[in-house]
């Protein structure tokens, strides 16, 4: 996976080419300050996606420890998606 440093407006966009079947990229996300929480919310910002078949994606956030995460971006069948991008916080709950 590709490691990035996190970004001042904790977003990111993951590119994808056209596949059949199951396509998962994984990005690590390295916090600037320590991460206080286990808990990230992750949310879809944008898609850059074709109409031309149903969209099938998801984003997950995995491997939460202090000094970051994976977000993990899965998307299947005939989906063709160019572009996802994510955005994320982490609280306290």
């Amino acid at each position: 996976g590709t490691h990035i440093p996190q970004t001042a407006n904790n977003q990111f966009l993951a590119c994808f080419a056209y596949g059949m079947g199951e396509r998962v990229e994984k990005v690590h996300i390295i916090s600037r300050d320590n991460l206080e929480s286990s808990d990230v919310s992750v949310a879809f910002n944008i898609m850059d996606v074709s109409n031309k078949y149903n969209l099938r994606a998801k984003v997950s956030a995995e491997d939460i420890s202090t000094k970051g995460f994976t977000l993990v971006y899965t998307t299947w069948f005939n989906s063709e998606v160019y572009t996802l991008g994510t955005s994320w916080i982490a609280a306290s709950l």
